[in-house]
């Protein structure tokens, strides 16, 4: 098996991904648990089908917090679903109001 070895800040090479759920500094959501429970009122900015630390790692969660079943469409969820291109297209897309979440 290989796999992609990216150095930390720290030096340390990693093979794992980070992902993150980014709101607007003001917004009422401050966890996971928050966008689990708000879900269908919250429009979601993934950045693309194909990234694994902007939608695939975040799906994941999605299904392990119960919000999602496996291959569920994550439309049926939230109140809206967007595929923005990149990390900063999804984050764009937060900052100008058009999504709640991104997840990058």
């Amino acid at each position: 098996m290989l796999a992609e070895q990216r150095p930390d800040l720290t030096g340390t090479a990693r093979t794992s991904y980070d992902s993150v759920l980014v709101a607007k500094a003001e917004s009422p959501l401050t966890g996971m648990a928050d966008v689990v429970k708000r879900a269908k009122d919250l429009r979601l900015a993934f950045t693309s089908r194909t990234s694994t630390s902007g939608y695939v790692m975040p799906y994941s969660r999605f299904v392990d917090e119960g919000l999602l079943k496996a291959r569920q469409n994550p439309a049926e969820a939230f109140k809206a679903v967007a595929f923005a291109g990149s990390y900063t297209q999804a984050l764009q897309a937060v900052l100008d109001g058009r999504a709640e979440v991104a997840a990058v």
